[in-house]
């Protein structure tokens, strides 16, 4: 893992050259790894991270002028595929002669060479060099989108080390990360002039994660050890919560304690009872209740705001979608599942028909959503 500011200080011209020629960049440092003798004979992947601010590229702004080179990207994993291996290369056999050759395999099927030296076309798969590969689909952040625009979106596709098992546990929907790879462009049909843009993932840091997920400096945990000491702690915490509207002191004390939680318990039988409690506003116009909310939102880890009005049971819940590039269902989660280990906050809940907001009692009280759809049978949490 390669810090690119650090290698942008020791030498500008590699950054600028990573920038405009990364598949070149990227197997010249393999390369110079792999010369290095404490090396093992492991297969190696050079990953860059820690690009500067104005090399970010927004989702909506991705153009033909970035196809080829290496860009960073912010935004929210909404869907994440499954892992499946993908063939890299393989090596076929001429059914006549015998002779055997090595194929690089770049496209989504199976390709094998033209024409062997005997004249022969027949070709059988003798060997194949597999990895593991995933696509992901992030959208762009609501903070990045202007008035009523359309989130964009951008498929990424992993492979190797970025999903083993370890790594996995940072591609979890609803996360916010940062990007970094290589634009490329595939045809929608065959033979289309049409092409769509994806990412060819070099690396992936997750910006915003679970409570759990967190880790915390020496000087971090310094001050919170102080704060605890603090006999008001508790008024401190209810007060700088939407700090700016006055009063509604017990509210933001309950808020408080909803998004600190409580101890979810196993009973010997095995039946659980969540530790989390739900809130429910009731007021009058003009009291505050959708600031209130909305601080919460953006404050609490994987916090998601939405509207009742405008929301579906799907939406809210989970969605059975078509992959374009597979042709397989896949579910894609809705902002509840998204806010999972976070806090979800529903503003207007009264104006939602009765049937979408039936589709929250399962989640509220079992913390869970059963979905089964299109050959899917699945339980998201």
């Amino acid at each position: 893992l390669v810090d690119f500011q650090e290698m942008d200080i020791f030498n500008p011209k590699l950054g600028d050259y990573l920038r405009e020629k990364p598949n070149s960049a990227t197997n010249a440092a393999e390369e110079g790894v792999l010369g290095v003798d404490i090396i093992s004979d492991e297969e190696l992947t050079v990953r860059f991270t820690h690009m500067p601010e104005e090399d970010f590229v927004l989702l909506k702004n991705l153009r033909s002028q970035h196809i080829g080179k290496f860009i960073p990207v912010k935004g929210m994993i909404k869907r994440a595929s499954q892992v499946k291996p993908e063939v890299v290369s393989a090596i076929f056999e001429c059914s006549q002669c015998g002779d055997r050759y090595e194929k690089e395999q770049d496209s989504s099927e199976l390709k094998s060479p033209y024409k062997c030296d005997c004249g022969s076309r027949k070709f059988e798969v003798e060997e194949k060099k597999m990895t593991d590969t995933q696509n992901i689909v992030v959208e762009e952040d609501p903070e990045s989108r202007a008035g009523s625009e359309q989130p964009e979106t951008l498929s990424v596709r992993l492979k190797g080390d970025l999903v083993d098992p370890n790594f996995q546990k940072k591609v979890v929907p609803g996360n916010k990360a940062e990007i970094t790879g290589i634009v490329r462009e595939e045809p929608l049909k065959k033979k289309s002039k049409k092409y769509n843009i994806y990412m060819d993932g070099n690396y992936l840091e997750p910006t915003e994660q679970e409570f759990e997920e967190l880790e915390l400096g020496d000087e971090e945990i310094k001050d919170i050890k102080e704060l605890a000491q603090n006999p008001e702690i508790f008024d401190k915490i209810a007060r700088s919560i939407a700090p700016s509207i006055y009063g509604h002191h017990q509210i933001k004390k309950a808020i408080a304690l909803q998004m600190f939680g409580g101890v979810k318990k196993t009973r010997e039988d095995g039946v659980k009872s969540r530790g989390d409690i739900h809130i429910l506003l009731i007021g009058e116009p003009g009291t505050g209740k959708s600031q209130v909310l909305k601080f919460t939102g953006q404050i609490a880890p994987k916090g998601r705001y939405v509207v009742g009005k405008s929301s579906t049971g799907a939406g809210l819940t989970a969605a059975v979608v078509r992959d374009e590039t597979t042709g397989e269902f896949e579910l894609e989660a809705g902002a509840v599942v998204l806010a999972n280990k976070g806090l979800a906050a529903i503003d207007e809940i009264d104006k939602m028909s009765e049937e979408d907001r039936s589709s929250l009692h399962e989640a509220m009280e079992q913390q869970q959503i059963s979905i089964s759809k299109a050959n899917i049978q699945a339980t998201l949490h």
